[in-house]
């Protein structure tokens, strides 16, 4: 029963979850448009529009303190507020999992007390059964009324409810004044008491933590109770599952009663365990309450994917610039390149390199000229591991008159097909060439002239670089954000420096290429 119940809390923080990604993507101005301009907008509708305008209203305050400094690491171009409330909301659910000794302790103490119902027979017991369900019913709803509570104090006094969506003196934009959370505008509160002290945690709260009844201690105990909560409905459903199996005839006769029982559970399940993941996880994760482990793993799960979305983008811009650079040698320069290429695949690759790429080259040239078009060279890096969007990249980049000059034909000749191998083992393990990238980028980018770069002329400049990298509009623009350093998360930013966006693209290269190594470190360690 138990691992049923906690099978229904994981499906309900999923949904939770959802629901963080889905205010995620909206911004405060739609959601007002959307609201004044629906007529006969409908309760279910009007009560997600308010969720998420509340959403928005919590995000905005954690991004921006009504009072004290914004945490160093939280911004809103490179943190994603609905991927730490879900660590938030993971982390609570796997505590509510792990049951406790004091949960044992605390029902071997009340079984005593539990010796008269179980001498109860006949309807009594039914009774009894009912009396229960609907007192832990009674109970839940006091832990999900105190979490509302708390709630309510961390938004403003004038904030969206299903009465009134959009509050007349309600501000879009800005957290000060009026618009920060309730709490702030409570009494500090203090002890010496040495028993409150003990109790509480502390004789001096912060405005956050005398919300709670126990102040600082006030999020362990109430996570305790509910977890309390959640192993006592498993035991009740537990037991009268197992009365019913025997006194199936008893149960039977005395239906409504069972319905009675039912009732609660099935409610509680419903509409009190969802408000209470949701409320305990806010309350306990923003503010001045922010969970600094769950931070630092949310901003390296960011940087991470960032690293994954614009890896391919950088690798393109190191490919783009050698081939520019390469295109741009005149004769005698492009002779010395190829044979540079020529000594270093003879003379530094390893045997297995060389030996593989020979074979590569001699299995795929089919037509014996000591040639490979396209085609083969397809076949080829595809044989080598190389997946089929890899290798029309390569092809696409790599064919080029301007770069291979012996052949006028689409193909390459095998000196060619060692210096391309040489090449592009090159741009696997070094890092990107700062001055070959910054020349190559003011040349294509800065179109106008003014030093600036717009997300239509990066797309139409270097379309081959967005299709390879998957950028559309909308990636450039969260990538133009992150630029940026944006701090109003609801601004698109269509326009920045060209030379910003060459330092930042190998700054944050070379702070991956860092990260990697030191973990390569530590692994090797």
């Amino acid at each position: 029963v138990f691992i049923l119940l906690v099978s229904l809390l994981l499906v309900i923080a999923v949904m939770q979850q959802r629901k963080f990604l889905m205010g995620e993507g909206v911004r405060q101005k739609d959601i007002h448009e959307k609201i004044v301009g629906e007529s006969n907008l409908s309760t279910l509708r009007k009560s997600v529009y308010v969720d998420l305008l509340v959403y928005r209203i919590l995000r905005r305050e954690f991004f921006h303190p009504s009072i004290g400094q914004a945490h160093k690491r939280v911004r809103p171009a490179s943190f994603h507020f609905h991927i730490y409330l879900g660590l938030c909301m993971s982390e609570f659910v796997v505590e509510l999992i792990e049951i406790p000794p004091f949960c044992y302790t605390t029902v071997m103490f009340c079984l005593p007390l539990t010796l008269p119902l179980m001498e109860l027979e006949g309807f009594p017991l039914v009774v009894a059964f009912t009396i229960i369900s609907w007192a832990m019913l009674v109970v839940l709803l006091a832990i999900c009324s105190h979490l509302f509570h708390i709630f309510e104090q961390m938004l403003p006094e004038n904030h969206p409810t299903l009465q009134n969506p959009i509050p007349m003196e309600y501000e879009l934009v800005g957290t000060r004044g009026s618009q920060r959370p309730q709490f702030y505008n409570n009494p500090m509160r203090s002890s010496k008491n040495f028993l409150r002290v003990g109790l509480c945690g502390t004789g001096a709260p912060t405005k956050h933590e005398s919300l709670f009844f126990f102040w600082r201690n006030g999020p362990a105990v109430l996570g305790s109770l509910i977890q309390l909560m959640l192993f006592g409905q498993a035991c009740y459903i537990a037991i009268v599952l197992r009365v019913a199996i025997v006194e199936r005839e008893l149960f039977m006769h005395y239906k409504y009663f069972v319905l009675l029982q039912v009732l609660p559970l099935v409610g509680s399940w419903l509409f009190l365990w969802p408000k209470v993941l949701f409320y305990f996880t806010i309350v306990t994760s923003v503010n001045q309450m922010k969970n600094e482990e769950n931070i630092e793993q949310t901003v390296g799960m960011i940087e991470h994917r960032q690293y994954l979305k614009y890896e391919i983008l950088i690798q393109e811009l190191k490919t783009h610039a050698l081939i520019f650079d390469i295109a741009s040698m005149d004769p005698n320069d492009h002779a010395t390149w190829m044979r540079k290429c020529i000594e270093q695949y003879t003379t530094e690759m390893s045997t297995e390199f060389v030996e593989q790429c020979d074979q590569a080259f001699r299995r795929y040239d089919t037509s014996g000229n000591d040639q490979i078009d396209r085609l083969e060279m397809k076949c080829c890096l595809v044989a080598q591991g190389k997946s089929e969007q890899e290798a029309d990249t390569i092809c696409d980049n790599w064919f080029n008159p301007d770069v291979f000059r012996e052949c006028d034909e689409g193909e390459l000749t095998l000196q060619e097909f060692q210096a391309l191998s040489v090449t592009l083992e090159e741009l696997r393990i070094k890092g990107p060439d700062d001055d070959a990238i910054t020349k190559w980028l003011n040349a294509v980018l800065d179109v106008s002239g003014d030093g600036t770069v717009s997300t239509d002329e990066f797309i139409h400049t270097l379309p081959d670089v967005c299709r390879h990298a998957n950028l559309d509009l909308e990636g450039l623009h969260e990538l133009f954000f992150c630029i940026a350093g944006e701090t109003q998360e609801d601004r698109i930013v269509d326009e920045v420096e060209v030379s910003k966006f060459t330092s930042w693209l190998l700054k944050f290269a070379a702070s991956r290429d860092g990260s990697d190594d030191a973990e390569e470190g530590s692994h090797g360690h």
